[in-house]
């Protein structure tokens, strides 16, 4: 059986579209019926109906058991006891466990407070560069031949990416002069 197409072209000077060709066979569509074209529009809605209704009555059913779970907690509490969160619930904590020993030593030997230190009591780069902007305007490449020269030892590659992270970063302590020229306030 050929099947019978709709084809659209536009008609000239006109925006409209015109259908040529013949519609389908009434009461035959192209393609694969649907599952749901067989079955009535009464059924659809009384599975719809019967679906909500089960619905509403596991709600109820999970409400109760949380009222039960929420009383049974709080018995728990008031003998002092712990509640834990069940299983496949567990979630763990990122970065050092608490109560650590190790994190009260770095604190109190006046590490930063993110946990990195720096080796052999050396200046941070910010400080570095305050005291190389001090009373001069240099360019970002300049900046880290002047901190280079005053002392600041680093093996990174892209020492001038972070010199530049650090003058903008910290607006507090450098102004910028020009485009790509800094300051120390």
């Amino acid at each position: 059986m050929a099947r019978r197409r709709r084809r659209r072209r536009r008609a000239r000077g006109s925006g409209s579209i015109v259908l040529t060709g013949t519609a389908p066979a009434a009461g035959k569509r192209p393609g694969r019926p649907s599952v749901l074209s067989r079955i009535s529009t009464r059924e659809l809605q009384a599975e719809i109906e019967r679906r909500q209704a089960e619905a509403g009555a596991l709600r109820s059913q999970r409400e109760s058991i949380a009222r039960q779970i929420a009383e049974l907690d709080r018995l728990i509490a008031d003998l002092g006891g712990t509640i834990s969160r069940g299983p496949g619930r567990h979630r763990r904590r990122r970065g050092r466990p608490p109560g650590s020993k190790n994190k009260a030593a770095s604190a109190s030997r006046g590490a930063p407070a993110n946990g990195r230190r720096r080796r052999g009591g050396r200046t941070s780069l910010a400080d570095a560069l305050h005291t190389a902007l001090q009373g001069k305007t240099l360019s970002v490449s300049d900046a880290v031949d002047a901190v280079k020269q005053g002392g600041y030892q680093s093996s990174s590659p892209n020492l001038r990416t972070m010199v530049n992270q650090q003058l903008l970063a910290n607006p507090s302590r450098f102004k910028r002069v020009a485009r790509g020229q800094y300051t120390a306030k």
